[in-house]
């Protein structure tokens, strides 16, 4: 995602005979950014950041889950201008553990009525799959979490569906 933009810049500045001083300019804008736009550099440590602390939470929250046999889960966050299709689907919404898992597998509408928004997704990470599913979410940037619920907390119409899915036994 950067090293073209660079090679680009690089290439723009032989093909119009630029100066070493503005290629420069050029490259630092561009890693750096200014005070209007941020650069690659600080894009991407914000990245790193916000999607380091939020998988892991969400892989602690999945291992004590685990643990404690929960089955039910609930996608929750927040929804902004910038909510992808994939997550928009689910905000707010039960699902089974299975129903999850096949998400990561390519079954993005397993438990998900609407639009179908494409396997992989949009800002899917690579190498999401039935088990990280729960840690990478909806993919970079993404600050929604799947939470454990309750069986007891789960209306009664996600029950019926993960029993005739053959996932939910009571």
């Amino acid at each position: 995602n950067y090293l073209k933009p660079m090679l680009d810049i690089f290439r723009n500045g032989v093909l119009t005979k630029s100066s070493i001083s503005n290629i420069e300019t050029n490259l630092s804008t561009f890693i750096k950014g200014t005070e209007k736009s941020p650069g690659i550099l600080d894009r991407y440590v914000k990245q790193v950041y916000s999607d380091s602390i939020t998988q892991f939470t969400a892989n602690y929250t999945q291992i004590i889950s685990e643990d404690q046999g929960y089955e039910f889960y609930k996608y929750v966050g927040n929804r902004s201008k910038d909510t992808r299709c994939f997550c928009a689907q689910r905000y707010n919404k039960f699902f089974h553990k299975k129903e999850i898992e096949n998400w990561g597998n390519g079954k993005v509408m397993d438990g998900v009525e609407g639009e179908n928004c494409g396997y992989p997704w949009a800002g899917m990470i690579k190498g999401t799959d039935s088990s990280s599913i729960f840690t990478y979410r909806g993919g970079w940037f993404c600050n929604h979490q799947i939470i454990p619920i309750l069986t007891k907390r789960v209306p009664a119409d996600v029950i019926q569906r993960a029993k005739g899915k053959g996932y939910y036994k009571e």
